[in-house]
């Protein structure tokens, strides 16, 4: 397995080097950002080990160069940054996980094992609908800049609605999907969550709209035209 680490804190790369070598990885290091990119666009690695802020050049700014060149290799950020803001960027920008300093170096160790027992390709594994960005390796629902907190139902439905938002869902591909195929289609389980959904995604919102529905259709997420026509001219019938 070969890993590449940029950071501009030699006596940090050194020390990764060797703790990492001796579990059984080559690591390449790097302490310039732009030589970084260059290593990571032309070789081959296992995990891209990079650190938000470096001397020369933004973390995120790199990240991104590696995605838009098609690279689908696992990027861990290292950053002694605490700000939410830059790890939803970093997030946003394609990476996969990140570890804040200083670190542990066996959890270092834990989640490269953990990037790299995932798939090869992660696609669509970050879905960005109008200012929501749901990231489905973490979890998580952001608004903005804002973390919206859902139980792991709430979050599977909304996951389901995000990832076919170019679609109409009906209550029953909702029940089959989420749910199972057992659910008991008279129940209102559905509507129920969704009335849940969002009365969270209000409050954190000032009451944008997210999920729609159309009577007698099913629901939908985002802010789609073709969709808006669809609703309007049903409900002028």
């Amino acid at each position: 397995m070969k890993i590449l680490f940029v950071d501009d804190e030699e006596a940090i790369l050194f020390l990764v080097k060797k703790f990492l070598f001796k579990n059984g990885y080559i690591v390449d290091i790097e302490t310039n950002g732009r030589k970084g990119l260059v290593n990571a666009l032309v070789n081959k690695y296992d995990v891209i080990l990079l650190d938000l802020n470096l001397c020369d050049s933004n973390g995120i700014d790199i990240c991104k160069k590696i995605r838009e060149d098609g690279v689908t290799t696992p990027i861990v950020f290292i950053t002694s940054n605490r700000e939410d803001d830059s790890l939803i960027k970093a997030f946003r920008s394609g990476a996969d996980d990140y570890l804040r300093k200083p670190f542990n170096f066996n959890e270092l160790l834990v989640r490269i094992e953990a990037v790299l027992r995932r798939p090869a390709i992660m696609s669509n594994s970050r879905i960005e609908v109008k200012n929501f960005l749901l990231d489905r390796n973490t979890k998580r629902l952001y608004y903005e800049d804002l973390f919206i907190n859902f139980t792991k139902k709430e979050f599977a439905l909304i996951e389901f609605l995000m990832i076919n938002n170019d679609k109409i869902i009906t209550r029953n591909d909702i029940l089959e999907s989420v749910w199972d195929i057992n659910a008991n289609p008279f129940s209102n389980i559905v509507e129920a969550f969704i009335k849940k959904i969002r009365k969270k995604i209000k409050e954190i919102t000032n009451g944008d709209e997210f999920i729609h529905n159309i009577k007698g259709l099913g629901y939908y997420v985002g802010d789609r035209p073709r969709l808006n026509y669809l609703k309007n001219y049903k409900c002028s019938r």
